[in-house]
């Protein structure tokens, strides 16, 4: 039955890509809209539509994703292709800008491989220049906060979950800021649909299983249960304050509903800033993640191990002053 749910899918993607393409205002606004939830190589900065390319591998998307869209930092590959991660950026980057900093982030923290399904929210700086180019991006990601306004990168995740459940394929998933809203949201679609012909028991075994989930500046409150989730973020950031999870606020949430815990593990960092912009800085939270797992001597990319130290409280954090 979840295989209806992802042909029911195909055509969802399929309407919403059309829609896109037609749209020549939301073109002006966003330049790059058209690629909106498309799957890019970082290294290549090669764009592959997720509807007219990746669904059409006949071994599956996730065998396309691996051998035409991921990085490997290190040329030899790891006898554990699971360990690759598909990204979602946050707001306002173009193409070039969102693979950068993901070659960046995978090299830094040595991950096996790391692929983008892009976000399109970069906004058009010649025509909204300065504080009006801010204002649509926080309005854009507000729209997608509050459920008003879909996007493709939510439809296309939501394929991807459903289908890694089905295959019984380890799927990571990396987002950072605006980016979290759009996971979050398609994980919720992805158990909605999986919950119409399955158990929610169902869904929550294998979710736990198969799926891993590493969020960094959350921005977003709607989690379900199931899946692995790590929240690492640097006292300060104001994302986590205002829209997301504060490691306090959600365990009071839980005292008030134990329904409330979906399973969240929190990695959070000491206050390095005065600026709480820059604590929002996925770097300097990479940088802190990486020297804690030496600490704790965990290999670098193994965030299984990771998750299960944070849940057994046996894991260790550097302070900023150790990771320099």
């Amino acid at each position: 039955m979840v295989e209806l749910q992802l042909e029911d899918l195909k055509y969802r993607i399929k309407k919403s890509c059309l829609r896109l393409t037609i749209r020549s205002f939301g073109k002006l606004i966003f330049p790059d809209i058209k690629y909106n939830g498309s799957i890019v190589n970082p290294k290549t900065l090669e764009v592959f539509s997720f509807e007219e390319t990746v669904l059409r591998d006949e071994k599956g998307p996730f065998h396309f994703i691996e051998n035409h869209a991921t990085y490997y930092p290190d040329s030899r590959r790891s006898s554990c292709e699971e360990k690759y991660a598909i990204f979602v950026p946050g707001l306002g980057q173009p193409i070039k800008e969102a693979c950068s900093r993901s070659r960046r982030y995978a090299e830094r923290m040595e991950i096996t491989g790391i692929t983008n399904m892009h976000n399109s929210s970069y906004v058009n700086g010649i025509i909204f220049s300065g504080k009006n180019g801010e204002k649509l991006d926080f309005v854009n990601a507000f729209l997608h906060y509050t459920g008003i306004r879909g996007s493709p990168v939510i439809d296309n995740l939501c394929y991807l979950i459903l289908d890694a459940i089905v295959r019984r394929v380890h799927l990571n998933l990396g987002c950072d800021s605006h980016g979290t809203i759009l996971v979050g949201r398609a994980l919720q679609d992805a158990k909605d649909k999986f919950c119409r012909f399955s158990s929610e028991s169902e869904w929550d075994k294998l979710t736990y299983e198969y799926i891993f989930v590493i969020v960094f500046g959350n921005s977003y409150r709607k989690w379900v249960r199931g899946p692995k989730y790590i929240f690492c973020y640097i006292q300060g950031d104001q994302l986590p304050e205002k829209g997301g999870w504060t490691e306090e606020k959600y365990k009071e949430s839980i005292q008030k509903n134990k329904k409330n815990d979906v399973g969240i593990q929190f990695l959070v960092f000491e206050r390095m800033f005065a600026d709480d912009f820059e604590a929002h800085n996925m770097m300097y939270t990479i940088e802190l993640l990486k020297q804690s797992m030496i600490q704790n001597r965990i290999d670098i990319n193994d965030f299984n191990e990771l998750y299960h130290q944070l849940k057994n409280g046996t894991f260790k954090k550097v302070t900023a002053e150790q990771a320099m």
